[in-house]
């Protein structure tokens, strides 16, 4: 299903058709394989920097100061800093929002679906067509 194609003198390629574009082929350019190349350097500091950092914070340094000294990302240490005093942190950068956004706690969430659990229970015996029956009179 590839098809083998050179454009250039010397260079050959396989390409799946589809991939293909007419305007590259007539133009002569030479199709390289991309490869990706991250821009960024996020999560890329040790969790033990980080804690380091932090303690130094605790001891009185501003977070902009120690994150220059030690050449992290100032909103990474803020954010470590935060999250440390409400949770145990396991790792750098950012994680998942959802705890974030939590409504209930997860002692309430247990509650809230047992109950929910056992009121199905209770009511399983109506059916949609005997409620229809009932509603519709």
């Amino acid at each position: 299903m590839f098809c083998h194609v050179t454009i250039n003198p010397g260079s050959t390629h396989h390409f799946h058709p589809a991939i293909l574009k007419r305007s590259t082929l007539e133009k002569g350019k030479d199709i390289m394989p991309r490869t990706y190349r991250r821009k960024t350097s996020w999560g890329s500091t040790p969790l033990e920097e980080i804690e380091r950092a932090a303690s130094e914070v605790k001891g009185g340094k501003s977070i902009r100061s120690v994150a220059k000294e030690r050449q992290i990302d100032r909103s990474t240490l803020r954010r470590y800093i935060k999250k440390r005093d409400t949770q145990e942190v396991k790792s750098v950068g950012y994680s998942g929002t959802a705890s974030a956004k939590r409504v209930f706690s997860e002692e309430v969430e247990k509650e809230l679906a047992e109950h929910i659990k056992k009121l199905a229970e209770q009511f399983q015996i109506f059916t949609r067509p005997c409620t229809c029956m009932w509603f519709t009179k």
